[in-house]
């Protein structure tokens, strides 16, 4: 953590420097926190028509073109880079485009006595809550927080990643809320709608999703194009974008590294041999004018701001020439620029798009007319972000309390609530035989005094804490974080277990975000006393550097198992096998886990058949296949990154202090899935001839071992199901038909098509049928028959979800709507059923029992009208 936090700083302030001599300019002096300096407040430009505050919103895009128009080409040259060099004879002010906020606010250039933010869970783990209003909260702390560390500068936040969680061993899975685009739309609309804020006119901080559009591996990121089916790109890698910009309304947008088969550039088609296999006639991402303007700005809306990942514009020129295009620097600036990127995340001396290469673009005769246009068109665009951001009007015009956001609106009680609830919300119980979790003393009756008697002691619990990361605390910050978190928070597993049983960390409710239900409720610790919590697990153990066994399963970790009641044993991967530039080459556990998972449950069996429960850490799916059906493996725990709540977490949920568990964001394989699908191959769908097994709940046709949405509880719930009404949509059935009919636009596939259009609702009711408090995730799927399974349709898919958190014996109800988006086959230009398909089915998660039935149909030209 400290490395990446000194190397980020450092890599940053280093291109800070080199922009700066490039230009001949003088570093800024330091902000102090929450310093905006109004680039209109100086006398000379006050009443330049840019500083003219009328008009609101609408008007920023003609001030921004005034401003823009008033430029020498000099000035502009310094302007589309990720530290821009600002205007001193404008009085504006160098501007960072460049600050991060995967799980918390990070700025490379924030004040250096800054306090250090909240660090929320990795959003694979936040993801798993499937609880949408937790997504915005977890925005709407970020924006507050990197308001109140740096006010508006460096205000253009690079998240979230809505990639999706493609393949299993991607190393920046743990980025994203997981492989489902109803979930990742979800999360991409709300989180977004946090960080920016509620008002028409500013943004409180720029959101920019990412890694636009098919990205999903490490390996080879910049050499390769993905070769991606339009059907695929339009059901599964558009719609978290889509969502994002169309109802988050994001204002920034990054395009990825690599290239794709999809979409079209300015210089047409590769002039390579139709024979060149397809994964060299790729189209380079950030100069994809398809995806960056034909779709995103001209089809969905987006009027933000474009930029490169870092050195991706320097990256299009080689992709260009590799593949038959035109490619001088010119080119490539007049590729990307073209294509609709407005800045690029590299320094003032990139060869193919720093400032002095911009600057002899627009003052060479038979280049200028080209670029100078197209980066007047990009600056108009960058300013408009900055002026919405509130840095060309008075603070007094922004929202009120924006403009006095500080420190003391950073790490708060209510953050660090917050940060332990969203970490709470996305554990996953994988299993939980014979009631072993929560821990509690006579969790082992074999170890009883009076075992076997009504008289069972229950005084004491001792429990043995083992394996690699159980006694260190930084893994469980994943990626993508700079500082330190707040001092005294963040516990090693072993730590927060002692910390708990002692009553030292505490659950406060007060930032609680729950599901929608009658009471959220905390339990609080029952029948628990510890006497002893033993961490014997050696120093050098790690996750995947081990020569033997031994080196983590010494005579120590015997003894504490002997003397147990219980063995809480961590297993998993941490940043040394899954981070940016990093993927996994194998879903087993690393190093020597496997065999110390062996040695610890024969040990464990030896001794009265003390119960071992296994908690999987990190970001991405493992094979548990031994595990998962170990016998004395009696329960399962996923807890993902979970960020500064960190081992207190795990502990609370450990202890059943409270019961708030998700559901699993994405498929869990064996092995063999890597020798079947390749890292590089983007098909979702399954081919049967080649034996390729599809990807992801929706398409995958092998066993998992955890299937997407799994996840228990400590208590349990039924589930009915019942047609709704919707309004403008027919009654809950149709007139003279024993089975509902769902009517959809014959012509779904065409580009006007209102996809999210709601066409059928359903209420869903849950009770809780345990004696527990307790969160249920309600995930709602639509299951196509298989005649539209033939054709394409997926095998099942999430149409919404949400979360319902209830007493025992009550009740929760929510209604829930399909969109024909669930019930069309995108890519195609055709409907899914067209002529009518039956067999059509909606449930609850796995729960066959609330099945219902309903036929489609399509309105086609001169067909039957759907019924009013």
């Amino acid at each position: 953590t400290t490395k990446m936090a000194t190397t980020l700083a450092a890599v940053a302030f280093m291109v800070l420097a080199a922009a700066l001599t490039a230009a001949a300019l003088a570093p800024p002096p330091p902000l102090e926190p929450n310093t905006q300096r109004n680039a209109c407040a100086s006398p000379s430009v006050a009443n330049a028509p840019w500083c003219a505050q009328a008009g609101g919103r609408d008007a920023f895009p003609t001030r921004a073109a005034a401003l823009v128009a008033n430029l020498t080409r000099a000035e502009k040259s310094g302007l589309l880079l990720m530290i821009d060099l600002g205007v001193p004879r404008l009085d504006i002010d160098p501007y960072i485009w460049w600050s991060e906020a995967l799980h918390g606010a990070i700025a490379p250039f924030m004040h250096t006595g800054a306090k250090p933010a909240t660090s929320w869970p990795e959003p694979i783990g936040v993801g798993a809550s499937f609880n949408t209003s937790l997504f915005r909260a977890l925005g709407e702390l970020t924006s507050t927080e990197a308001r109140g560390l740096q006010g508006g500068v460096g205000a253009t936040y690079w998240a979230p990643n809505v990639n999706i969680f493609r393949d299993p061993r991607w190393g920046r899975g743990q980025e994203t809320p997981g492989e489902d685009p109803t979930l990742s739309s979800g999360y991409a609309e709300n989180f977004v709608a946090g960080m920016q804020g509620d008002d028409s006119t500013y943004l409180k901080v720029a959101a920019t999703l990412k890694h636009f559009a098919a990205y999903s591996q490490e390996t080879g990121r910049i050499n390769d194009a993905v070769v991606v089916t339009e059907q695929d790109m339009a059901d599964t890698y558009l719609p978290a974008f889509e969502a994002g910009v169309k109802l988050g309304k994001a204002s920034g947008i990054m395009c990825s590294y690599n290239d794709e088969t999809y979409g079209y550039g300015v210089y047409g088609n590769s002039t390579l041999p139709p024979t060149t296999p397809p994964q060299y006639q790729g189209v380079p991402s950030c100069a994809n004018k398809g995806l960056l303007t034909d779709l995103a700005r001209t089809k969905w809306g987006f009027d933000g701001y474009i930029t490169t990942d870092c050195g991706a514009a320097d990256y299009v020129g080689g992709f260009l020439s590799r593949y038959g295009y035109p490619h001088t620097a010119a080119d490539t600036v007049h590729a990307v620029l073209a294509a609709g990127v407005d800045t690029d995340c590299g320094g003032a001396g990139t060869p193919n798009w720093g400032n002095t290469t911009l600057l002899s673009l627009m003052t060479n005769a038979s280049t200028a007319p080209l670029i100078e246009p197209l980066i007047d068109a990009s600056l108009t665009r960058l300013f408009t972000v900055r002026m919405r951001l509130g840095q060309f009007d008075p603070p007094s015009a922004q929202p009120e309390g924006w403009a006095t956001l500080s420190l003391t609106d950073v790490d708060t009680p209510a953050h660090r609530a917050l940060a332990m609830d969203a970490a709470l919300q996305g554990f996953v119980l994988l299993k939980n035989n014979q009631g072993t979790l929560p821990l509690r003393a006579g969790i082992n009756p074999a170890n009883n005094v009076n075992a076997g008697t009504t008289n069972v002691n229950t005084a004491a619990l001792k429990i043995a804490v083992l394996g690699p990361n159980s006694n260190s605390a930084e893994w469980m910050l994943g990626n993508y974080h700079e500082r330190a978190v707040p001092g005294g928070v963040l516990l090693s597993p072993c730590d927060g277990l002692k910390a708990v049983a002692s009553g030292s960390v505490p659950i406060d409710g007060s930032g609680s975000v729950g599901g929608t239900g009658d009471d959220e409720g905390v339990d609080g610790i029952v029948d628990t006393t510890v006497s002893a919590i033993s961490c014997p697990t050696p120093s050098n153990c790690s996750i995947g550097g081990n020569a033997s066994v031994s080196t983590c399963f010494d005579g120590a970790s015997k003894a504490a198992i002997d003397a147990a009641d219980v063995v809480v044993l961590f297993v998993g991967v941490d940043g040394s096998q899954e981070a940016e530039g990093l993927d996994k080459t194998s879903l087993l556990l690393p190093g020597t886990q496997l065999e110390m998972v062996d040695a610890v449950t024969a040990a464990a069996a030896a001794a009265n058949d003390t119960p071992v429960v296994v908690v999987v850490m990190g970001g991405s799916p493992v094979d548990l296949s031994t595990v998962a059906t170990h016998p004395t493996v009696k329960s399962i725990l996923w807890v993902g990154y979970p960020g500064q709540a960190s081992g207190a977490a795990i502990a609370h949920a450990l202890f059943g202090t409270t019961n708030k568990f998700g559901k699993l964001p994405m498929t869990w394989y064996d092995n063999g899935f890597c020798t079947a699908a390749n890292l590089t191959d983007y098909r979702m769908r399954p081919d049967p001839v080649s034996g390729y097994p599809g990807r992801t709940h929706r398409f995958y046709t092998g066993t998992p071992v955890f299937p997407f949405g799994a996840g228990l509880s400590y208590t349990a719930f039924e589930r009915t199901l019942a047609w709704a009404s919707t309004p403008g949509v027919s009654g809950k059935t149709v007139p003279h038909s024993a089975i509902p009919v769902v009517w959809i636009d014959g012509a779904a596939a065409d580009a006007d098509t209102d996809l999210d259009r709601v066409v059928a609702s359903v209420e869903v009711n849950v009770r809780n049928t345990g004696d527990r408090v307790g969160d249920e995730v309600v995930l709602l799927y639509v299951v196509p028959p298989p005649s539209a399974v033939a054709v394409g349709a997926p095998q099942q898919q999430l149409a919404a979800f949400a979360r319902l958190s209830m007493h025992p014996g009550r009740t929760a109800t929510t209604t829930l709507a399909i969109t024909q988006r669930h019930l069309s086959l995108l890519g195609l230009r055709e409907s899914t059923s067209k002529g009518g398909l039956d067999g059509w089915r909606v449930r609850v998660n796995e729960d066959e029992g609330t099945a219902l039935e309903f036929r489609v149909r399509a309105q086609v030209p001169g067909g039957p009208k759907p019924p009013r």
